[in-house]
């Protein structure tokens, strides 16, 4: 089974972001299997647990995105933009698009061509 099946199956049957497990479990596998970088998993969980995000994410609410990529990790700002993407992506993938370095460089590629 694939990453991306993985991930879709978790987030599936995981689609609340109210307990610390569920949400550091999903946390893990989008950073292991999309490459995200995350150094703090155990941080950005309690993070997106404070949010509360269930109902936006219920909305569609675009801004999810915006209040999950801007954490701290101790006393460091971070800016996990990519990560939050993805997360909320595989939440609802038609509603939040995910981007990355990949989907950056090809943007440039046709904005170059075209």
């Amino acid at each position: 089974m694939g990453g991306e099946r993985v991930l879709r199956d978790v987030f599936t049957s995981k689609p609340n972001n109210k307990s610390y497990g569920d949400i550091l479990q999903k946390v893990v596998l989008v950073n292991a299997i999309t490459n995200t970088r995350i150094w703090k998993p155990y941080q950005l969980a309690e993070h997106i647990q404070k949010l509360n995000l269930d109902k936006l994410i219920s909305e569609e609410n675009l801004g999810v995105v915006e209040k999950i990529r801007r954490c701290k990790f101790g006393k460091k700002k971070r800016d996990v933009y990519s990560f939050a993407t993805k997360y909320c992506s595989y939440h609802k993938p038609k509603i939040y698009p995910i981007f990355d370095q990949y989907i950056s460089h090809t943007l440039v590629a046709y904005y170059k061509r075209d």
